[in-house]
């Protein structure tokens, strides 16, 4: 569904274009601006993510459940999930793998978790060669008991604390131009700040006033004179500041733009020409997420050019209009917001609007085009109580205005979805100085028509993969064909090899395991030798640097703070039975691929506890040559012979047994020369079995089980050349929300269900007509239950519904 939305996209940018081909030869120059906007989109796919949750906040032991909707070109990718804290900690990660488009997971929220704000971030490894303003983030308050009181950032803010900024439009000021001005007013974290002034001219003389409107935002135009200069006296918190407005100049070009008007976009050039300007030729280019969309050559001869611009012919999103003059170089730049409300409206319907406590709920959904065309798209559904969770914002972030907004504009944008939420006055008045206001994200003209793009560091991933690179000790000559191998631990016996290209570089991918585990890496030269450097990429491990952080102050939303304490008091008995439900369950098999997660009684490392033999080594052992040295006197019937040349494995056998036994590393298994490489200081201990079925086939000759001595004791073990241990992030099993059913639950059991969300469900499908039903069970707390849907449909249109029914005991 992904790729059509873009093939669609690229598809209707074709048609478009075509209808405002200019007719002269310097479209060569607008052919090749094109085409170098098609090379970085093809070169820099852009991929965008949403996550919906169930619910606005949470309680400490809750369970955090998630939908990831992820546009991108690629059907398969692997999707981080992060936890942070306020000061910027990443507190839990997960990966989840990412089909079509789609993934499902969840973070569970330790009961020691502190009270306060915490943000959840999303990303693709891809999405890492951009900036974090690429991520998805969701800030969300977490309560808990054991906290007397939120910690918040309690400030009495200045208006010395509050930056207020004035954009003329299109980035330019002409003397005797009508002109006007984005205002935006933010306090030191961001936050839109009300604040009113007039206009003053040279003399004080009072041009104009205005004030903000939306989260500190607003506009206003005047006239600017030839050679005065004009000043904004803003009233900030009962204060005066005095700002500056650019002076107009009497030489250049203007771009105006005239948005709400329902049928047409109307868009104005004005050129004041120096007299020694002889070409009043420039190009009027308007692009949406990257593709471009249209283009008309303009004469300026006349110091005028009105363009008309059916909104039909223009997608939904944002539109980045740009005036070039005849050299291609970018002069002037607006953004505006197209919204033909063309996503797929949800309708959802109950059989009653009040049921009584844990009474049957029948949902019946309907996924319409136009109100009216049904459609088959996927859902995810949330119900929960409204009554124990508080609000950061008025109109959070949401499918739609992610995707069509957010993700295309640079900044924090306060309360995306009130851009939404109608189409009055006051909501397109607010949405254009939005867009007034705000700048673009993607790449500047200079990095596009100069082609400076950044490198990519970070490839597209689709499976777990661990890359590096092999080279000789001493020159780090890159090595062909050294033969890598990739071992895992007992808990994921497996052993992967591959030989490294002619860089000596190796990649191991296509790989599916869970949890986090650790992996041993060894290399050795063609001659089998293993005096060889090995450096392993593990960039991809490793989280990305926070730089958005979640902030306590948002708390305050300027009302008081609710504390946990005092939720508590008001709602002791619901929050103290709330503790002892738990409202998961874990699925038994998660198959990906064929690839099933183990069940914990077949972890061979249960009966790593169970051997003939143990040797428990001490700083008394390091006279020994090496740890076999070592181990055929201390450990009965190890017959150890050093017969073979230098560096080539011993020959070890176990009395009793005809071949050679099993040898492992801290649960991998391993080459003799390896560990006869390592120092003895390096091991705690080895273990001995003479029969070590547990392994299969591998183990019928026995088994030796070394353990090293990993961050214990004094001793600091370095790994010989050519190996290194590495601990990877594997899949996040994925868990099924428990929704119980009182029609068939014994009710002579006593117990309480105070679940916060009633019900949850990442994957629902509606028919040909559009139609799917759910049934769930409410809770045992009365209230009022607000139901969210959003998804995509199978064509790619964004997809939302909403709906409340109340509960009463």
């Amino acid at each position: 569904m992904v790729k059509l939305f873009y093939f669609s996209l690229l598809f209707f940018a074709f048609f478009t274009l075509q209808s405002f081909q200019p007719a002269d030869s310097t479209s060569i120059n607008l052919q090749d601006l094109k085409m170098k906007l098609y090379t970085a989109n093809y070169t820099y796919p852009y991929e965008n993510i949403y996550l919906h949750i169930d619910r606005p906040s949470y309680w400490a032991n809750d369970d955090i459940w998630i939908k990831a909707y992820l546009r991108s070109t690629e059907k398969r990718n692997n999707i981080y999930f992060e936890l942070i804290n306020s000061s910027g900690k990443v507190v839990q990660k997960k990966m989840y793998l990412c089909l079509n488009g789609l993934a499902y997971g969840d973070i569970h929220l330790p009961d020691t978790i502190s009270s306060g704000v915490y943000q959840l971030r999303a990303y693709t490894n891809w999405m890492r060669n951009f900036d974090e303003g690429s991520f998805f983030h969701k800030n969300f308050i977490v309560w808990n008991l054991k906290d007397r009181e939120i910690d918040s950032q309690t400030q009495s803010l200045k208006a010395k604390a509050v930056d207020v900024q004035f954009f003329p439009e299109g980035g330019s000021l002409l003397a005797g131009v009508a002109s006007k001005f984005g205002i935006k007013a933010v306090d030191e974290n961001g936050i839109g700040v009300d604040v009113s002034g007039v206009i003053v001219d040279d003399d004080e003389k009072m041009v104009t006033g205005f004030a903000s409107k939306f989260k500190g935002m607003g506009s206003v135009s005047f006239v600017p004179e030839m050679g005065k200069k004009y000043t904004a006296l803003v009233n900030v918190f009962g204060k005066t500041k005095r700002i500056n407005l650019p002076q107009a100049q009497p030489n250049g070009i203007a771009l105006s733009m005239e948005t709400r008007l329902s049928e047409n976009l109307q868009i104005m050039v004005t050129e004041h020409a120096a007299p020694q300007t002889s070409n009043h030729l420039y190009y009027v280019f308007g692009q949406t997420r990257g593709i471009p969309i249209f283009n008309e050559s303009i004469d300026l001869s006349q110091g005028k050019y009105g363009l008309k611009i059916n909104k039909n012919k223009l997608p939904t999103g944002v539109l980045q209009v740009t005036v070039f003059d005849s050299n291609m170089i970018p002069l002037c730049e607006r953004l505006t917001f197209i919204n033909h409300n063309d996503y797929v409206h949800v309708s959802i319907n109950t059989d009653k609007k009040t049921y009584k406590t844990r009474e049957a709920v029948k949902l019946d959904i309907r996924s319409l085009i136009n109100d009216s065309l049904p459609i088959i798209a996927n859902l995810s559904i949330s119900a929960y109580t409204t009554d124990t969770y508080l609000k950061l914002e008025e109109y959070p972030n949401n499918i739609l205005s992610h995707f069509l907004l957010t993700a295309d504009i640079k900044g924090r944008i306060e309360e995306p979805a009130y851009y939404f939420k109608d189409q009055s006055r006051e909501t397109l008045d607010a949405l254009d100085n939005l867009m007034l206001t705000q700048g673009w994200r993607r790449f500047s003209w200079n990095t596009i028509l100069n082609g400076n793009f950044p490198p990519i560091t970070f490839e597209h991933e689709a499976t777990i993969t661990i890359r590096g690179q092999v080279t000789t000790k001493f020159f780090e000559k890159p090595l062909y064909n050294s033969t890598v191998s990739l071992f895992f631990d007992e808990k994921n016996y497996k052993y992967y090899q591959q030989n490294t290209d002619s860089l000596g570089q190796f990649l191991f991918d296509d790989i599916y395991f869970f949890d986090e585990t650790s992996v041993l890496l060894t290399a050795e030269k063609e001659n089998g030798r293993k005096n060889t450097w090995m450096e392993v990429d593990d960039r991809s491990q490793k989280s990305p640097e926070v730089s958005l952080l979640p902030v306590d102050y948002l708390l305050q939303n300027n009302q008081k703070v609710k504390t946990t304490y005092e939720v508590s008091v008001n709602n002791s008995e619901m929050i103290s039975r709330k503790w002892h439900i738990t409202d998961t369950i874990l699925l038994d098999d998660i198959d990906i691929f064929g690839i099933k997660k183990k069940d914990p009684k077949d972890d061979g490392s249960l009966l790593f506890d169970i051997h003939d033999f143990s040797l428990k080594i001490t700083e008394d052992n390091d006279m020994a040559t090496d740890v076999f040295d070592l181990i055929q006197y201390r450990l009965p019937g190890v017959q150890v012979r050093f017969d073979g040349e230098f560096g080539a494995a011993p020959s070890i056998r176990l009395s009793g047994n005809q071949g050679p036994p099993l040898l492992l590393l801290d649960g991998y298994p391993i080459d003799a020369t390896i560990l006869q490489a390592m120092p003895v200081s390096s091991f705690e201990k080895v273990d001995m079995l003479r029969m070590a079925s547990i392994y299969g086939s591998k183990g019928v000759n026995g088994a030796i089980m070394f353990t090293s001595r990993q961050g214990g004791g004094n001793v600091e073990v370095n790994l010989p050349s050519g190996m290194e241990r590495l601990n990877v992030l594997g899949y996040s099993v994925v868990r099924e929300f428990y929704s119980p059913n009182y029609e068939h639950e014994d009710h002579t059991i006593e117990k309480t269900d105070f679940r916060s969300t009633v019900y949850w469900h990442p994957d629902i499908w509606t028919d040909e007509n559009g139609k799917a039903t759910i049934d769930f069970y409410n809770s045992d707390q009365p209230g009022e239950i607000h139901i969210v849907v959003e998804g995509f449909s199978t064509d790619g249109r964004l997809c939302r519904g909403t709906y409340s029914y109340n509960v009463r005991p």
